[in-house]
């Protein structure tokens, strides 16, 4: 569930229940009670108080303080982020893009802002690239670096990080998209295997001029 509760929280503030002044406490009782999925520790939480008025907001309470605590959630995040270090090689590069960004999102989504935490982000980030990205991203730097930019942040530089990853998983899309712009990469050497086969070797035609001669 902490994983969860910043998109749960989110979702439950955007239908404006939780503020939604004309809407009796028993009814967002009501509502809390439908969004949280059955046999949860959250919905075993919600459900041990009695559904009135004033336990509305004890509950909400209660699951800010079991799910919803900043800290809690900020590590929850970072071990995300060092697990995709542990994984690296299993994953494709535009999964780890995709998570990468997902684990950053949300911390920014607990004001976690950058410029506090990207001195430590920037480094584990960078630690969850493949060897050969790793080496793309230091040629990059190298390239375009100028005497004013090494005075950046770590903010900065996590940015320009991402930035370099998103345009390295556009351009890996573009690449799978032309290999596979003319068929299947299987159907190709179907093909090419086709063509070798028909394709008459020096074997072969010594072979066959020798069987008319006989």
């Amino acid at each position: 569930m902490p994983r969860s509760w910043i998109a749960f929280w989110g979702q439950y503030i955007f239908c404006r229940v939780h503020e939604d002044k004309n809407l009796r406490e028993e009814d967002k009782f009501q509502y809390l009670l439908s969004s949280l999925k059955p046999r949860t520790k959250a919905r075993d939480i919600a459900e041990s108080y009695p559904p009135s008025e004033g336990n509305y907001l004890k509950v909400i309470d209660h699951l800010k303080s079991r799910f919803g605590r900043k800290d809690l959630l900020i590590e929850v995040y970072i071990r995300d982020l060092l697990t995709l270090v542990n994984n690296k090689s299993a994953i494709k590069l535009t999964d780890l893009y995709d998570k990468l960004g997902s684990n950053l999102r949300s911390l920014e989504t607990l004001n976690v802002t950058t410029s506090n935490y990207a001195a430590m982000l920037f480094p584990v980030v960078e630690s969850c690239l493949p060897v050969e990205v790793l080496k793309a991203w230091d040629r990059h730097r190298l390239n375009r670096e100028v005497p004013e930019d090494l005075a950046l942040g770590k903010e900065k530089v996590l940015e320009n990080l991402m930035t370099f990853l998103r345009h390295e998983v556009e351009g890996e899309e573009r690449r799978i998209l032309a290999e596979n712009g003319f068929g299947s990469k299987t159907n190709r050497t179907e093909s090419h295997k086709q063509v070798q086969r028909e394709e008459p070797t020096a074997t072969t035609l010594v072979a066959n001029t020798s069987a008319r001669k006989i």
